[in-house]
């Protein structure tokens, strides 16, 4: 019989290798994308960028309905079989995948030509957005293929591979935008060059697809509810994250939400970043509930929780305390009275990242209809305040519209895990973290009110972001982070 504490110790190093190069991946992509961004916004009239995107907005919107949570589903269901040693099933649930990503590739071209009808002939400005979402278009129906190989290679602890595709999606996006805007300042070559890198991005990752053909698929039931579930959750925050800027785009004007695509694309950077250390969390938990090792399972969730709130943390303290300074300075002047939207963006974003990866524990321990139930609820409170307050207040209206439906999702989340599972991240651990994070945006704003200098400014924010929650994280450790932290400074001794 396989050690407890062994079993454990694989699962934990696959969660921090996994984390480790999520981090790399986003250093390298966002050295990459954050500058490619502010070039498009300085390049582009408004207009252009605006058009951009609403196009992307639509089509974020369908590759969340095309992948349909295969990816999640798949990486849930091999886990499971790798945790009860069941090679044949593996191989039948990779069988499955595989009939499930055609069935939804078809479904998903057949969306594409109703969605793009309906921009044509209903949206304001739709015959110049219809062009830009043509060209996206095969970026949602290869994507499918591309979700179930992701899940693959996650629970098969194939991190490289899965980082990597993202690396060079954002190499050869640069590089076609490099090209594009050699020829034209028109957002149309944008889109190919995006779509072209994506499709490279999806080769990258192709090992992910192999399956075994003599064993015979699994009937859907199992597979399509797991799915269904991880696609209400993914249409869910989509709808959160995308909405405020399409409604903007079709129902207020093409130039707003130009204006705030950026201010969008900056919040979203600290969610993603956030999300990094539990990347690879699902297949461990996953594992942990198998074992029924609740420790692992609580132990690891403070870490991750802890680890996003850490790295997140210096793009929180900006946005809240000096976001004028910030936005004028990356993008220009006409970007600087975005103070208000940008507050409310990032507290709505704050709660999310100080909950930790609810949503993917509430997935691991088969809690599918909550699971669904929260999705559900948050995907109308986004619609409803989409449709009510973007008209009325535009910008701030857009960002009030994302923060309550992530305000609402994890306060259901974290309620629910608690009530039915009581797990919850160490609450004293997390919550010095927390304060550490408050005292920063206070100093910063202390700085900002007695310095004239931009750069000075942005700079002490981004650095006390970090510098300050980094002492308290370092004094307050957990004991899996003392561990990692002891192994790896001793190998790098040892180097």
């Amino acid at each position: 019989m396989t050690d407890q504490n062994e079993i454990r110790q694989a699962s934990k190093n696959d969660v921090v290798k996994g984390a480790f190069f999520a981090v790399i991946r986003f250093l390298l992509t966002s050295a990459l994308g954050i500058p490619t961004t502010i070039a498009l916004v300085r390049l582009l009239e408004p207009a252009q960028f605006g058009y951009w995107v609403v196009a992307t907005a639509i089509t974020g919107l369908l590759t969340s309905l095309a992948g349909s949570g295969l990816g999640s589903a798949t990486s849930k269901l091999i886990s499971q079989e790798k945790a009860s040693g069941n090679k044949e099933g593996e191989a039948r649930i990779a069988r499955t995948a595989h009939k499930a990503a055609w069935l939804v590739a078809i479904f998903a071209s057949f969306i594409v030509i109703v969605v793009g009808f309906f921009i044509f002939y209903f949206a304001k400005s739709g015959s110049q957005v219809v062009i830009l979402f043509a060209v996206l278009a095969p970026y949602v129906i290869f994507n499918p293929f591309y979700h179930i190989a992701i899940g693959t290679l996650v629970a098969n602890a194939k991190p490289k591979k899965v980082e990597g595709s993202y690396v060079v999606g954002s190499v050869a996006f640069l590089i076609g935008i490099g090209i594009a805007l050699a020829f034209s300042r028109e957002a149309v070559w944008i889109a190919l060059a995006r779509s072209i890198s994506t499709l490279l991005s999806y080769l990258f990752v192709i090992e992910g697809l192999k399956f075994d053909k003599r064993v015979s698929p699994l009937k859907m039931k199992e597979f399509v509810s797991n799915s269904f579930s991880a696609l209400v959750n993914s249409l869910g925050f989509s709808t959160i994250n995308r909405l405020d800027v399409l409604v903007l785009g079709t129902a207020v004007s093409v130039t707003d939400s130009g204006l705030y695509g950026p201010l969008s694309s900056l919040a979203t950077v600290a969610q993603n970043v956030a999300a990094l250390p539990a990347s690879y969390y699902l297949p461990s938990a996953v594992k942990s509930i198998v074992e029924n090792d609740r420790k692992a399972v609580l132990d690891l969730y403070t870490t991750v929780t802890r680890a996003g709130i850490l790295l997140a943390g210096p793009v929180m303290v900006v946005l809240i305390a000096i976001p004028n300074q910030v936005l004028s300075l990356a993008f220009g002047a006409r970007y600087a009275h975005l103070t208000l939207p940008a507050r409310i963006l990032a507290i709505g974003i704050a709660c999310q990242i100080i909950s930790g990866p609810n949503g993917t524990l509430l997935f691991a321990f088969n809690k599918l209809r909550l699971f669904a139930i929260r999705s559900v609820v948050t995907f109308f409170i986004s619609v409803a305040a989409c449709v009510v307050l973007v008209p009325i207040f535009k910008l701030p209206g857009a960002a009030f519209a994302t923060a309550v439906p992530l305000i609402v999702s994890n306060l259901i989340s974290s309620i629910a895990l608690y009530a039915s599972e009581k797990i919850y991240p160490n609450l004293i651990k997390t919550g010095l973290l927390l304060f550490a994070l408050l005292a920063s945006v206070a100093i910063v704003a202390v700085v900002a009110a007695h310095s004239a200098s931009k750069p000075f400014v942005v700079t002490c924010g981004f650095a006390l972001g970090f510098a300050i929650p980094l002492g308290v994280y370092l004094a307050t450790l957990t004991e899996s982070e003392s561990q990692f932290i002891s192994r790896y400074a001793s190998r790098l001794k040892t180097k």
